[in-house]
């Protein structure tokens, strides 16, 4: 309880640009009482194509099992 107290009050997250040349924007304006270290999370965009392709191959060993549909079976409309 005392650890996520101290996590909630030191961590913040806020919205920011990176360009391709690695510059960063803040997408709000923040003010602090000293200098802080950050950590930057960059979420690449893409148009999910290849990530839906890769995830088809990969998510389909796991789906296309016997066990899989067995474990559905329940849930499927009857025909």
């Amino acid at each position: 309880m005392i650890y996520s107290k101290i996590m909630s009050e030191t961590l913040r997250a806020i919205p920011a640009t990176v360009e391709p040349d690695g510059t960063v924007t803040l997408n709000q304006s923040l003010r602090l009482a000293h200098r802080s270290q950050a950590v930057v999370t960059v979420m690449i965009e893409s148009d999910g194509t290849n990530l839906a392709q890769v995830s088809e191959s990969a998510l389909g060993k796991d789906w296309n099992r016997q066990e899989e549909d067995e474990a559905w079976s329940a849930l499927q409309d009857p025909k």
